[in-house]
């Protein structure tokens, strides 16, 4: 049974070859497709090669994931001179184990005596937060570099993560273990052409909306149906509620609640994010109505 498992969730990460990726949509329009990641799940061995012209893993777990200016450094060179281009680029750095090479190891000076728990913690944060600098700073050079060639004048610039990070907050660290807004509560930024610049919106958006987005952005009809919406033009999607799924637990979230179902326990948790944003007071038995709605 345990071997199965294993082989189960190892299969769920390949991508399979018959879906219709955006790069293979990028592609059939005409544009050079670029990628360069830093991720062993993201890879030529998990399918996600597919739709691309260049798939770079050169950089990959290279000093511990300290791979970010490699792969910025590659990227830049991948550019091809003429025509439009598609590059993605998965930077893997925030990530543990949390070391950022100089000057940004110990930029946060802030050691933790007495080393009670809370402080270590914290410890543990600030080298998380360096590697979220290091990675910033590395962003911020591949865009010098796009616009020293012309190519940010007329693009869009998506960034996004598939997940964040847990700090104890729930007793759990690292990610992967549940759904709480700490790990699925992620950036999504988005800079360019058709964008407007510096709003910020408070309606509900999802992993999945990107993929739409990036083909309305290329005029590209969607091949078939697809669950997710395209955020551009900037409006409210309308969008009611979203699903976050791991594999021991879901969660449904509108925009005020969020309902937490746990497959091993059985227990369902119902948080209130408008009075209770970081899910420490359960409402499942005082809030029956809602919960049975939710669920």
């Amino acid at each position: 049974g345990s071997e199965m498992c294993i082989r189960d969730s190892l299969a769920s990460l390949v991508l399979p070859l018959e879906l219709d990726t955006f790069a293979e949509a990028y592609k059939r329009a005409g544009y050079t497709t670029v990628a360069v990641s830093g991720n062993p799940i993201i890879s030529v061995k998990t399918h996600f090669a597919q739709g691309f012209d260049r798939f770079d893993e050169a950089c990959m777990d290279r000093n511990l994931y300290r791979s970010a200016e490699c792969m910025t450094t590659r990227a830049l060179e991948a550019i091809p001179e003429e025509g439009p281009v598609l590059l993605y680029i998965h930077y893997m750095d925030p990530h543990l184990p949390y070391i950022a090479p100089p000057p940004f190891l110990f930029s946060i000076r802030d050691m933790p005596f007495p080393a009670s728990p809370g402080k270590l913690v914290k410890f543990v944060m600030d080298r998380y937060d360096e590697t979220i600098r290091y990675c910033d700073s590395e962003i911020g050079r591949l865009l010098e570099g796009l616009a020293a060639r012309g190519i940010t004048d007329n693009s869009v610039i998506i960034i996004t993560a598939d997940h964040g990070e847990e700090m104890g907050e729930h007793g759990r660290f690292n990610h992967g273990n549940t759904v709480y807004e700490e790990v699925t509560h992620i950036p999504l930024v988005m800079a360019g052409t058709g964008v407007p610049a510096g709003v910020r919106v408070d309606y509900l958006t999802s992993g999945i909306d990107p993929y739409p987005t990036l083909l309305g952005i290329a005029g590209i009809k969607p091949p078939g149906k697809t669950s997710g919406v395209n955020l551009l033009p900037l409006r409210d999607t309308g969008r009611e509620w979203v699903i976050s799924d791991l594999q021991g637990q879901t969660a449904f979230r509108t925009e005020r609640y969020k309902l937490i179902v746990d497959a091993g326990s059985r227990r369902r948790m119902l948080f209130d994010l408008l009075t209770d944003p970081v899910e420490q007071h359960d409402l499942s038995e005082k809030e029956e109505a809602v919960l049975r709605d939710a669920y």
